[in-house]
């Protein structure tokens, strides 16, 4: 196993604690961001944040699996 891939193995936790994070960021910023009509009836919002929490919670899903997987994979051939 060449050093770059075992590095990325060994930290892919870290990584996606912070996807995680990332993504609750993402929501918590989208909650807390006002929404409001503007005289002309125009909605705004910040509606982009939702998608890209989304998908960063499921990166981090991905994530731990892969580390889990990796972990197990690990530790039964030893």
């Amino acid at each position: 196993m060449n050093t770059t891939k075992n590095w990325v193995m060994h930290h892919l936790p870290y990584i996606g604690t912070a996807v995680l994070l990332c993504g609750i960021f993402c929501l918590i910023a989208k909650a807390l961001s006002p929404e409001y009509l503007d005289a002309q009836g125009y909605l705004h919002e910040n509606f982009f944040l939702l998608p890209i929490s989304f998908a960063l919670l499921l990166a981090a899903v991905l994530l731990f699996l892969g580390a889990g997987i990796h972990f197990l994979k690990n530790k039964s051939s030893r």
